[in-house]
């Protein structure tokens, strides 16, 4: 490589004198003589060449020197139109990263003001969605307290501010603030729970809670009944199908709730559990309304004219769908008009022998044979109720020449609950008094102490039972269903449901 900088030739290595003859070019001119007494200039140690070589060090293997001593730095040559180009170059590094610089503090005061400002957004937007909540969970409180004083317009208003707290609080929790928020650590999965809530809440009240409440202040329950004790089937059917169509958004809601994880904020969760417990009650109602919606609108006469065997099982006689029969009446539903048949001695309503159609099974045979297939009525032996009713249907068209739309069973403990539901007291014709509070105890217990302990006749004093639960019964849905008015209707229609929960009731 050749080293054309100025200070050297091409045929002289750096450090190498040249080989010239003494008379070539011009003489160096004298150096002048010093002053006495002044020493020669000499260079300063910090301004001796750069590139000197050392004592003792080898000459480098190029031609050119090491500027920090090292013999396998290959030290490239500056160019010599731009002899100064170098030392620009480093100016430009430094420049540079002084630049870096800048622009990561201006970067870091940008998040810092950036994470002070969605913090005071945050917090600004945490405080209307507290405030929107409480205001829903204070709704939901006034539909509950509203629809039990049947005063279904304020229940209808407040649904309606339910679902704007509901909309509003949903649109807040779905801006990109809490989308931040929900990706923190900790804290982002009670900000996700929250959201959940929110949009849950905002789907029961859009499309469970609203409409029901819309159809009960249109047509509310008085309008189930006319001024006559009639039934009203269209209004009946139109708020039945107000609970069909919300039940599926309400167990959504319920089902999104139950399913968030504990908060870790402690505040957060003791304003959420009070909204979990309400909604999971409302809910229940819908569900259970839900489940015999499909029905009751069909029993109630929807489709036409309706006839239904009753029969006043009694549990004193023990069967595995839940007593002996002991007497039986009919109900009839025309046009809406609810009209109660005499109770009689089971005897009196079915054939005795279970009738041939219905075709007995082997395995029912070898279960419970000989009652169940000699006596229709011991066909209760059998806890499948629905076959049950099926042959006890049978064997009352096959006596009677007359066919019925279902069979509805009912227990001593129900005859009690109308007559709580009615408040009335009815004497029996052996002159024992009856009211909500001791039909149970006189029918499945006393009765029979004192009809069945003489040891005169048994089979007598099981028919004398019978009759007198059959009179009790009798009773006890007349009361019912007399002078039958919305709140009246209200009443029999809870004390029917709750006896389906627990069998006090069959249909």
């Amino acid at each position: 490589m050749q080293n054309n900088g100025k200070h050297s030739r091409p045929d002289q290595a750096y450090g190498q004198q040249a080989n010239r003859p003494a008379n070539m070019g011009r003489q160096a001119p004298a150096r002048p003589q010093q002053p006495y007494g002044q020493q020669a200039y000499q260079r300063p140690p910090y301004q001796q060449p750069r590139y000197a070589q050392q004592p003792g060090q080898q000459p480098p293997q190029n031609g050119y020197g090491n500027p920090y001593g090292r013999q396998d730095f290959n030290f490239q040559p500056i160019p010599t139109n731009h002899e100064h180009d170098g030392m620009i170059r480093v100016k430009k590094k430094r420049r540079k990263k002084h630049t870096k610089l800048i622009v990561c503090i201006v970067v870091i005061a940008c998040l810092l003001v950036g994470a002070c400002g969605y913090g005071a957004a945050l917090a600004l937007s945490a405080k209307d969605v507290k405030a929107q909540a409480e205001t829903a969970l204070s709704n939901v409180n006034g539909i509950q307290t509203a629809i039990a004083g049947q005063d279904f317009a304020t229940a209808a208003k407040n649904a309606s501010n339910l679902q704007s707290s509901a909309q509003a609080m949903n649109e807040e929790l779905s801006s990109p603030v809490w989308d931040v928020a929900a990706m923190l650590p900790v804290v982002g999965s009670d900000v996700k729970g929250v959201q959940t809530i929110a949009s849950a809440l905002a789907d029961a009240s859009d499309n469970a809670i609203v409409p029901l409440t819309s159809s009960l202040s249109t047509t509310p329950p008085s309008a189930c009944i006319d001024a006559d004790g009639k039934l009203n089937i269209a209004a009946i059917t139109t708020l039945l199908g107000a609970i069909q169509n919300g039940a599926p958004a309400m167990q959504r809601c319920t089902d999104e709730l139950s399913s968030l994880p504990a908060f870790h904020i402690e505040k957060l969760q003791k304003l959420v559990e009070p909204a979990q417990e309400k909604i999971t009650g409302i809910n229940d109602v819908f569900q259970e309304a839900n489940t015999f919606a499909p029905i009751i609108g069909s029993m109630l006469g929807a489709n036409g004219n309706r006839t239904y065997l009753l029969a006043a099982q009694n549990t004193a006689e023990i069967r595995a769908s839940g007593g002996f029969p002991g007497s039986m009446g009919t109900v009839s539903i025309d046009n809406g008009a609810i009209e109660l048949g005499d109770f009689t001695k089971v005897y009196d309503m079915m054939a005795e022998e279970t009738p041939a159609q219905c075709a007995i099974t082997d395995e029912e045979n070898a279960l419970f044979y000989p009652w169940y297939t000699q006596y229709s009525w011991d066909n209760s032996f059998n806890p499948d109720y629905p076959r049950v009713a099926g042959i006890w249907a049978a064997a009352y068209q096959e006596k009677t020449e007359q066919s019925v739309d279902g069979v509805i069973s009912i227990t001593p403990t129900m005859v009690q609950d109308l007559l709580a539901a009615t408040g009335d007291s009815f004497t029996l014709s052996d002159g024992t008094t009856i009211d909500g509070t001791n039909a149970t105890k006189v029918l499945q217990h006393d009765l029979y102490w004192k009809y069945l302990s003489s040891g005169s006749n048994m089979s007598e004093g099981n028919d004398l039972c019978d009759a007198l639960f059959a009179e009790a019964a009798e009773y006890a849905f007349d009361s019912a269903l007399e002078n039958m008015n919305a709140s009246s209707l209200m009443k029999l229609v809870s004390t029917m449901m709750g006896g389906l929960e627990d069998r006090r009731v069959m249909i």
